[in-house]
């Protein structure tokens, strides 16, 4: 389940014109075997799940009546193209210093002054005029990949909701409350018709945002607009209630990358591996090593894939991976995590709604059933502190990037 696989697949698709000629490929290197494994496999993997490389079957499952897809695209791409320039090719220090920009900006906005934050509303002020009517469409599939998708329309539709999410947090500022709440609430009605669970990186990157105003409600400059019925509602609808769709974004990733496989030339696929893994021999043998482990889950689950916020699915999960080198095992291990942050906001969230009526008390009973509801979450106590995120002490942590407690919300208890 690898989301730099999915986000290219549909380009190689593309190239190849949807088909690939994989037939009388020989054994002449061990690149070659480890491709004919992987080959194999992916047949295993239809074995297993009828027509999986069949993404034209995916999509259509992703296709809705009254989709405003490809307004969202034009209105995404028009605000990307009206912003400045980026570089072609950042290196990793100039990356970081664009984020520590980008972060001493929000810490700035506190101290900006009425005119200043109306300089900077007006810039966007078209825009959300723009996006607020994409709420008369039923659905904006924008996430699934599908023709005429690209790495460029992904970032635009990215940025674009950005945009539209900093807006209420300045619209507080600048004393436009009830503004603020109307486009709030626009925001995660739109929110709530993008196809979430086309794929993981879909799922990443609505997931983020879900959790991004969370946060903000409960900490945040966005805490005025808390209590608000209009916005809870909003939030009411994106909060998910089973294993459906967490399941069905891990088995469409799945299905993405048997096709990615199977219809992508012999020769692109060796250029991809090359160029994104150092060289094509360790990127065959870890997507050979990856791809495995998926299918094994596939076999090993219901409806073929494990439920991630389910710690006997979890723990199974990261047993079968122990017979596999150690980086399925991280990859598992940091998707588990991001489900978990986002059950850290809800819990958050709640807690702070709760706290709004009665004191928050270490081992109560309302406290006690709010952390039951938001499985892989984990609360720290202190005198005049609750610290809320995901369980960092649960052995899905252990082997990922997140072995240490990183409140995803804290809460004053005084």
């Amino acid at each position: 389940m690898r989301y730099a696989v999915a986000i290219l697949f549909v380009t190689a698709l593309a190239a190849c014109g949807g088909a690939g000629n994989n037939a009388n490929i020989g054994a002449h290197s061990e690149d070659d075997l480890h491709y004919e494994q992987l080959i194999e496999a992916c047949h295993d993997a239809e074995k297993l799940i009828p027509h999986a490389s069949d993404w034209n079957a995916v999509l259509e499952e992703v296709t809705y009546q009254n989709d405003g897809r490809e307004e969202m695209y034009a209105l995404a791409s028009e605000y990307s193209k009206a912003l400045p320039p980026e570089k072609s090719e950042v290196t990793a220090e100039e990356f970081l210093a664009e984020l520590k920009e980008e972060r001493q900006a929000r810490e700035a906005e506190p101290n900006m002054s009425p005119a200043e934050l109306d300089v900077e509303l007006r810039k966007t002020d078209a825009w959300a005029e723009r996006f607020s009517k994409l709420i008369r469409f039923d659905s904006l599939a924008v996430l699934a990949p599908r023709e005429g998708w690209s790495r460029e329309r992904d970032m635009a539709v990215a940025k674009l909701l950005s945009a539209m999410c900093a807006r209420p947090r300045l619209l507080v500022q600048a004393g436009s409350t009830e503004q603020a709440e109307e486009e709030l609430v626009t925001y995660l009605v739109v929110l709530g018709k993008l196809d979430r669970n086309s794929r993981l990186w879909s799922r990443s990157l609505v997931n983020s945002d879900i959790a991004r105003v969370l946060v903000a409600l409960s900490q945040g400059w966005l805490q005025p607009l808390a209590g608000s019925e209009k916005v809870h509602a909003a939030l009411d609808t994106l909060y998910e209630v089973g294993n459906l769709g967490r399941k069905r974004a891990w088995l469409r990733e799945f299905k993405y990358l048997c096709a990615f496989y199977l219809q992508t030339p012999k020769s692109e696929l060796f250029e991809y591996m090359g160029d994104s893994r150092r060289n094509t021999w360790e990127g065959l043998t870890r997507s050979l090593a990856e791809f495995r482990y998926d299918l094994e889950l596939a076999g090993s689950f219901d409806l073929h894939a494990p439920d991630l916020l389910d710690s006997d699915d979890v723990e199974q999960a990261l047993r079968i991976a122990d017979s596999y080198y150690h980086g399925v095992k991280v990859l598992l291990s940091d998707l588990v995590m991001s489900e978990w942050r986002l059950q850290a906001a809800w819990l958050g969230y709640s807690l702070c709604l709760l706290k709004s009526t009665k004191p928050l008390v270490k081992g109560s009973k309302a406290v006690a059933a709010l952390t039951k509801k938001y499985p892989g979450t984990r609360l720290v106590w202190s005198d005049d502190k609750l610290q809320v995120g995901a369980d960092n002490e649960a052995p899905a942590a252990e082997d990922g990037h997140y072995s240490e407690f990183i409140p995803t919300i804290t809460i004053d208890l005084h």
